[in-house]
């Protein structure tokens, strides 16, 4: 048996084969690092673009709450107020009742009296006419 030595010319053949597919590879991995990059720099100018759209109506909705729970203060301590007026004219109502009620009773007995006084005083002009 004989060892034979690698062939110089089968080992230079595979080195350059072996060189031509990194090379290869690697303008691969350029052509699709290139595709990433654009991909990415697109993506960024959307996210840039989405984010200024959006940044208005978020400062909007912000304000419209702010407003809104100022809107509700005003509206609460509005409601108390109210609350306290009417109570004030609901007193003043029962104060107003009962005062007429008086009125009504002093009326009734004002014109009860005047009965008995009329009805006392009929028969005695009767008796003086006779």
């Amino acid at each position: 048996m004989r060892v034979s030595a690698p062939n110089s010319e089968d080992s230079g053949v595979n080195l350059i084969e072996r060189i031509e597919r990194l090379e290869e590879d690697v303008r691969s991995s350029v052509t699709v690092t290139r595709v990433l990059s654009r991909k990415l720099e697109k993506l960024g100018v959307r996210f840039r673009v989405t984010k200024k759209t959006l940044k208005d109506p978020f400062e909007e909705t912000a304000a419209l709450t702010q407003k809104n729970s100022e809107d509700t203060r005003a509206l609460a301590m509005r409601e108390d107020i109210l609350e306290k007026e009417l109570s004030e004219i609901q007193k003043v109502l029962v104060a107003m009742q009962e005062q007429q009620q008086k009125q009504l009773e002093l009326i009734l007995a004002i014109g009860k009296t005047g009965k008995l006084w009329d009805h006392n005083m009929g028969p005695i002009q009767d008796q003086k006419g006779e």
